[in-house]
């Protein structure tokens, strides 16, 4: 069977049996979409491609538990998201000692005078629920499918649809409210 025409489904069960050829297009398939999906939310080149790589090195040591059942393009997301989620909790650790350690000074975050519609819409983006920004930006930025967002959060589809809903909901009425003030 030839490895690039080949599904991501056939692909995972020969990388299941330690194929490196299939497991070289799979990573070929799904680099860049993962190394998008950790520079769009930790916005650092480096720490993106190397999260990306981890995604894959866990992918390869974890090869025989594959679930030819499930999508491995979902594996490969909740794989992603739960090293991302690992990453901010150590920082998170990290800046508390700092802070303990520093007595605490106040932090200013430094305001944004940007008025372009990019940075609005950027910054509604930021200000959804953690639940609805996540499935925002997996299906609008990385193109997963509703069913794929639902198997990575461990959630059904009807709930995935209706964090989706609302996110838009929210996202038109800031973006309005915002266009309605500047007129």
């Amino acid at each position: 069977m030839a490895i690039r025409g080949a599904t991501d489904d056939q692909l995972a069960t020969r990388v299941r049996k330690s194929d490196h050829r299939a497991f070289q297009e799979l990573f070929y398939r799904y680099y860049r979409i993962l190394h998008h999906f950790f520079q769009a939310r930790a916005s650092d080149r480096e720490l993106a491609a190397d999260l990306s790589q981890e995604t894959f090195v866990r992918l390869w040591s974890q090869r025989e538990a594959l679930d030819p059942e499930n999508s491995v393009k979902a594996y490969l997301f909740r794989t992603a998201r739960n090293l991302l989620i690992d990453h901010y909790r150590k920082q998170q650790v990290r800046r508390d000692y700092e802070e303990y350690e520093a007595s605490a000074a106040p932090r200013v975050s430094p305001p944004d005078h940007s008025g372009m519609l990019a940075k609005e819409i950027e910054k509604s983006i930021g200000g959804l629920p953690e639940p609805q920004r996540e499935v925002f930006t997996m299906n609008r930025f990385e193109g997963v499918s509703y069913r794929e967002i639902a198997e990575v959060m461990g959630v059904s589809v009807k709930t995935v649809e209706k964090r989706m809903s609302d996110a838009l909901k929210t996202l038109r009425r800031e973006i309005y409210e915002k266009s309605d003030t500047k007129t």
